[in-house]
């Protein structure tokens, strides 16, 4: 019967040739969005562990880069204990030549954001900026735009003027969030933040000498900003973690409902194709159970030339998921997470799931066929 069910699973070829491209996108997709979805959520945890001990400083009220803060009102926090080290950054969001990025420029002094271990101390080629004309772009960034150290990245300010800066440096860093970011000097970023003084910042960026101790620090902080009137606020990564775990977690909701649209188109392509296929050979059933197949036999054939069919397209969809994962992550140099082996388990379930579900009813309806009636009609 096995060999019954091969044979005819391709009778009809371009029929089976449509399935199976259906049920390749299907699959397809949702190799690439599980991969995907596992190396977000892994590069948030990574994010995560690394930054427990960091404190944000800024208005109260403001985004990061809407934020605006004088230093000098704030030294009482930056000299208190427990403290390892600061740095405070200049954010703007900015305007490149394309037109089609708005990346966040931010100003920093070098040392200082060595110290926090920010992205200038992740340089892997090049160097940091030394000038007011240079900056440093991650590696992801400068291969998205096309760029290399020593060419020209053309910004706007507020006011329409044109500023280039020359890369002088790439940097890695271990999460999506600050891949497109573009740091360059203080007095640089400044540039676009109308009304900032050499004093002015965005935002102050502490790190502690233990995550234990970051509570303790706020707490401080606090009573500082309450004492001295200091419109800030202050906010520990901690707090920001649920947010970005909630925001991780609707973009993975997304990537699943995506992959399951697709596998559930892939499934109503098998569906039509096999109840073509039994309409067409309803004459052919008919002969064979008045041979002597039973009802049992022919949801049998049914359901193997279904699954056969569906095999072949998951095989091909989950090679093409593989091939899209490696082209993705050559072209944006992403270390993208290996499928796990039981997703790689429940992507050959759902690829039977569907094949069953995709020959249950043309295979009840070859069932029911009357041999009497259907030769009559002969």
């Amino acid at each position: 019967m096995l060999r019954y069910a091969f044979k005819n699973a391709f009778r009809r070829k371009n029929i089976a040739a449509l399935s199976i491209i259906g049920i390749a996108i299907g699959v397809s997709l949702m190799t690439a969005m599980a991969s995907l979805s596992a190396t977000i959520t892994d590069q948030t945890n990574r994010f995560a562990q690394q930054n427990l001990d960091s404190i944000t400083v800024q208005q109260k009220g403001q985004l990061v880069f809407t934020s605006q803060i004088n230093l000098t009102k704030l030294y009482n926090i930056t000299v208190l204990d427990h403290i390892d080290a600061y740095s405070a950054q200049v954010v703007t969001v900015v305007q490149l030549g394309t037109g089609f990025v708005n990346p966040q420029l931010v100003g920093l002094n070098v040392d200082n954001d060595t110290r926090i271990g920010g992205p200038t101390s992740n340089i892997i080629d090049g160097r940091v900026f030394k000038k007011d004309n240079e900056c440093i772009i991650s590696k992801m960034g400068a291969e998205f735009l096309n760029l290399k150290i020593g060419e020209n990245l053309t910004l706007y300010t507020p006011d329409s003027k044109m500023v280039n800066l020359t890369i002088t440096g790439l940097y890695e860093t271990a999460t999506i969030i600050t891949q497109m970011n573009i740091y360059t000097t203080l007095n640089t970023a400044r540039m676009f933040k109308p009304g900032f003084s050499n004093d002015t910042y965005s935002v102050l960026l502490i790190k502690a000498d233990d995550p234990a101790n970051v509570k303790q620090i706020k707490n401080e902080i606090e009573r500082i900003a309450e004492e001295e009137e200091l419109n800030i606020e202050v906010i520990l990564f901690e707090d920001q973690l649920q947010t970005i775990t909630q925001y991780t977690s609707t973009i993975n909701i997304l990537v699943i409902s995506i992959s399951l649209i697709a596998g559930i188109a892939g499934g109503m392509s098998i569906v039509v194709a096999m109840l073509m296929s039994v309409i067409e050979r309803l004459k052919e059933y008919a002969t064979l159970k008045a041979t002597g197949w039973q009802n049992t036999d022919v949801i049998k054939d049914i359901l193997y030339e279904s699954l056969i069919v569906t095999a072949v397209g998951g095989a091909v969809g989950f090679g093409i998921g593989l091939l899209y994962l490696g082209v993705v992550s050559a072209i944006f140099n992403i270390v993208l997470n290996p499928l796990q082996p039981i997703v790689i388990v429940q992507i050959i379930l759902f690829v039977v799931g569907m094949g069953l579900a995709g020959g249950v009813y043309p295979a009840y309806k070859a069932s029911k066929v009357s041999p009497v009636e259907i030769l009559r009609g002969v």
